[in-house]
C-alpha cells in the first residue's frame, strides 16, 4: 500500500522502534521520552545518540612530566639547524606622532601600542594591546622557537588601536637574523625614535620524555608523541599499547599509579614494553631530555 506523507512520521516512529530504538530525529519524540523517565530517559537517549554515530570510548590524555631546562645541563641533542628562540622584550613609542599629535585625543595622549610579527612575510602573530603606555611590553606575547631559514627577513610592525583607524607607530625590515641571534636580540628602530626590541637566540626547549597517554580497558596506549621530543628520537609512536613501565604490567593500573611510576623516574630513565595490536612486543629506553617543539615561558 503506498503511505501517503501525513502516514510517514507514524511509520517511521514504529519502524524505529521494531529497531529497539527509542530516539526519534525530531526533537519532539526525544523531549517525550527525556521528560517520560525523567534521568533514565536522559541518559538513555545519550546512549543511543553514541551508539548511533558509531562513537568509539574516548579516554582522557594524561601527561608525562615538562620542566624547563636546567642552566647547567649539555643539550643533547643541540638545537635543530635554523631553529631560534623568539620573545618579545618590549617596545618604546616617542611622545608624539609625527604629525606632532597626540596619540590618543580622548585619553591622556598615550597610545595603544600592539605588534604584528611577519617572517617572510608570513603572519607569526599579533600581541594583544597595552593599554594608555609609552613602553609596553607584552607579557603574554608567544615566546616559542621558530624555524627561521638563512636569509630569512622579520618584518615587525607596531600600531596605535584606534577606534576608526589604527595607526602606524613603527614598521621596519630585519634581515641578517642568524648573526643577530648570536648577539641575542634585535633592536628594530624606527624615525622619530619608536623601537621594538626582540629577543633572538638559538632554540631554547622544555625537559621532559615527550608524549601524552591514556589508561583503557586492560592496559594503556600512547595518546600522542610531542615533535623534537625524545620520544620521537626513540621511534615511538601514537597508538601504541603500554604493555609494561619498568617491568610492571600495566594491565590492573589505575591512573595514579601509572603515573607515578612514569613521573618518579622519567630523569633516570624508564623502559617502556610496547606493541600494536597483534604485533611482537618491543622494548624502548626512555629519559627525559631537549623538547623543541613546546612553547618557553
Amino acid at each position: 500500500m503506498k503511505r501517503s506523507k501525513s502516514d510517514e512520521p507514524q511509520f517511521n516512529r514504529r519502524r524505529k522502534l521494531e529497531r529497539g530504538l527509542v530516539v526519534r530525529t525530531r526533537a519532539g519524540w526525544s523531549n517525550n521520552v527525556a521528560s517520560s523517565f525523567g534521568a533514565y530517559g536522559s541518559l538513555l537517549l545519550m546512549w543511543a545518540s553514541l551508539v548511533g554515530a558509531g562513537c568509539a570510548a574516548v579516554y582522557p590524555a594524561i601527561d608525562t612530566p615538562v620542566r624547563p631546562a636546567p642552566d647547567d645541563v649539555k643539550l643533547e641533542p643541540p638545537p635543530p639547524e635554523q631553529l631560534y628562540y623568539v620573545g618579545l622584550e618590549g617596545g618604546t613609542v616617542p611622545p608624539r606622532t609625527r604629525g606632532n599629535e597626540p596619540w590618543d585625543e580622548l585619553g591622556e595622549g598615550a597610545p595603544d601600542p600592539y605588534v604584528k610579527l611577519y617572517l617572510d612575510g608570513e603572519l607569526l602573530f599579533t600581541t594583544s594591546t597595552e593599554r594608555d603606555t609609552y613602553t609596553p611590553r607584552w607579557p603574554d606575547a608567544p615566546r616559542k622557537n621558530w624555524v627561521i631559514p638563512e636569509n630569512g627577513v622579520f618584518r615587525v610592525e607596531m600600531w596605535n588601536a584606534n577606534p576608526v583607524n589604527d595607526q602606524v607607530i613603527c614598521i621596519k625590515e630585519v634581515d641578517r637574523l642568524h648573526e643577530a641571534a648570536l648577539e641575542g636580540s634585535i633592536l628594530a628602530e624606527c624615525e622619530g625614535g619608536a623601537a621594538v626590541e626582540i629577543e633572538l637566540r638559538p632554540a631554547r626547549p622544555k625537559f621532559g620524555l615527550g608524549f601524552r597517554y591514556e589508561i583503557r580497558q586492560g592496559g594503556a596506549a600512547i595518546r600522542e608523541v610531542m615533535d623534537q621530543s625524545p620520544a620521537e628520537r626513540a621511534g615511538i609512536e601514537a597508538g601504541e599499547l603500554i604493555d609494561a613501565v619498568n617491568g610492571q604490567p600495566t594491565r590492573n593500573m589505575d591512573a595514579g599509579q601509572l603515573q607515578t611510576l612514569i613521573n618518579v623516574h622519567a630523569r633516570q630513565g624508564i623502559k617502556l614494553t610496547l606493541r600494536r595490536d597483534g604485533s611482537t612486543a618491543r622494548e624502548v629506553e626512555l629519559k627525559e631530555g631537549p623538547i623543541y617543539s613546546l612553547p618557553v615561558e
